[in-house]
């Protein structure tokens, strides 16, 4: 959904529905997406589909608007539960991820982000032009997940399994100034 800019405003919509799938990332994109179960070396050589699953980089859902300011609400990111050291195919690279469970088989929290922007122009003189701005990001503070817990001990989630261990950074303030001359 798009309106134009006209009487001094614009909007803008978008909505969309992903599903990716795939056995491993690769080691090149230097994602450090490792501690949330991502990675490039097979838990299973003898089976590379034993690490197919949903894609690291997947997020089944994404809603983004924006105006004055941006707002972008998306599902959670998959993620691997994480338990003891098993080697499964007895090549001395073990893997955390429990017996009975799949790559990126649990959802975390959905995320929420709004942004904000407010300028002020003004004329200076006539080879002067000013512009004083206020920008907010994560204006509601959210706590969106950097990093969660994906914590399996003898077989079974422990009791903290999915919340945010480590959360993006809260509400921040900047303010700008810029002359054009």
């Amino acid at each position: 959904m798009e309106k134009r800019f006209r009487d001094r405003y614009q909007f803008q919509a978008n909505y969309t529905y992903a599903k990716a799938t795939d056995n491993l990332l690769n080691s090149n994109l230097g994602l450090r997406l490792g501690a949330q179960g991502g990675g490039a070396v097979p838990t299973d050589n003898l089976n590379l589909e034993f690490d197919r699953g949903n894609s690291d980089l997947s997020v089944r859902h994404t809603f983004v608007a924006s105006g004055i300011g941006v707002l972008r609400a998306t599902s959670g990111a998959f993620f691997t539960a994480s338990g003891a050291l098993i080697d499964y195919d007895g090549d001395g690279i073990p893997s955390r991820r429990p017996p009975g469970t799949s790559r990126n088989q649990f959802t975390g929290p959905s995320t929420f982000n709004l942004d904000l922007r407010a300028e002020k122009s003004f004329r200076v003189s006539s080879a002067l032009d000013a512009s004083l701005l206020v920008e907010g990001f994560n204006v509601t503070n959210a706590k969106n997940p950097r990093l969660i817990d994906s914590g399996y001990v003898n077989g079974v989630p422990v009791a903290t399994f999915g919340d945010v261990l480590v959360p993006l950074p809260g509400r921040e303030l900047q303010l700008g100034a810029r002359l054009r001359f």
